[in-house]
């Protein structure tokens, strides 16, 4: 049985750490989706409703491991810290892990916990105390470095783990969102204005206005490599509309995806 950590202790970790935010990624076709349905909700959620998501190769370890309905999250934007593509999807949420710890305190049956390592990795034969993080003590142990006093260091290298939220039967709303970045490589033209398109169309006025274009980022970042992303090809797939575009019947720009995904 998975450990649910205390979300007290995990307050003060984070203000001590100086972390104020965490971070869901995710492909356009999936986050399209949590837009209209003005929440992040789990991949069992959105399949049971019928709603359009990029397809993901996780899904039957995450129903075998029973955390496909499950929300999951970043500690830091791994977009910034790998200054790459993010290998979840091009459009990344940005929630104050506050707003999360006060949800799960004020809903009964919600729960926290973290991977040790992405569940992908799991082994069936590992007892749960190899998958999870007992307590919050363990995790800073873990994964903090103390290089500098007044400030995160966070361990970058592999194996980084995922915050699971279970029990949010609605899912996480995104009143509770400050920020949706979209990867906006030049070469991926009008990526950034037809996903505001169709948010247009089928979300919130309040929660289209905080979708922005993750242009700021410097030359040495590979997402302003186009060749970094065509030599991934599993990422290709991410940056589809799928079935939105076919729901709304309008000319979205895919042309570059499906071009480079023969």
């Amino acid at each position: 049985m998975r450990p649910n950590l205390a979300t007290q202790e995990l307050r003060e970790l984070f203000k001590a750490r100086k972390l104020t935010y965490v971070f869901h990624a995710n492909a356009i076709e999936t986050s399209l989706s949590f837009i209209s349905q003005n929440a992040l909700i789990s991949r069992e959620a959105a399949s049971k409703n019928n709603l359009p998501q990029a397809n993901q190769y996780t899904d039957e370890i995450d129903q075998k491991h029973g955390i496909y309905g499950d929300l999951f999250f970043n500690i830091l934007d791994h977009h910034t810290i790998f200054k790459a593509p993010n290998v979840y999807g091009p459009v990344t949420f940005t929630i104050p892990f506050e707003q999360i710890l006060i949800l799960l305190e004020q809903t009964p049956g919600a729960a926290i916990n973290i991977t040790r390592k992405n569940p992908e990795k799991w082994i069936d034969s590992e007892a749960d105390k190899d998958k999870w993080y007992s307590n919050v003590q363990e995790f800073e142990s873990a994964v903090f470095v103390y290089e500098r006093e007044d400030a995160c260091a966070y361990q970058t290298k592999f194996p980084i783990p995922d915050i699971v939220i279970s029990g949010l039967k609605d899912g996480l709303s995104l009143d509770l969102v400050t920020r949706i970045k979209i990867e906006a490589n030049p070469e991926l033209g009008k990526l950034y204005t037809d996903f505001r398109y169709v948010a247009e169309k089928i979300g919130r006025r309040e929660q289209v206005r905080k979708i922005y274009a993750r242009d700021n980022c410097k030359l040495e970042c590979k997402c302003r490599n186009i060749e970094a992303i065509l030599k991934k090809k599993y990422l290709l797939p991410k940056y589809k509309f799928g079935e939105w575009k076919d729901r709304l019947g309008q000319s979205l720009y895919e042309d570059w995806v499906i071009k480079h995904s023969a």
